[in-house]
């Protein structure tokens, strides 16, 4: 799961042509992620949160 700043996304996006096929940087997605790996200390889940979305997550065979 991936939860964005979305002041600094927009700053990341400026002058570029938004659209459906738009690219986010690979950085913006690492920042972003919040679930199975915690990356930005400024959005951290709770472990209800993990448990609730681990309920989603694909299981391994």
């Amino acid at each position: 799961m991936y939860l964005f700043d979305t002041e600094a996304l927009h700053i990341a996006m400026e002058g570029r042509k938004l659209g459906v096929a738009t690219s986010v940087r690979r950085e913006l997605w690492e920042k972003g992620e919040v679930y199975p790996d915690p990356r930005n200390p400024a959005l951290q889940l709770s472990s209800g949160q993990r448990a609730a979305l681990s309920l989603f997550a694909p299981t391994t065979s």
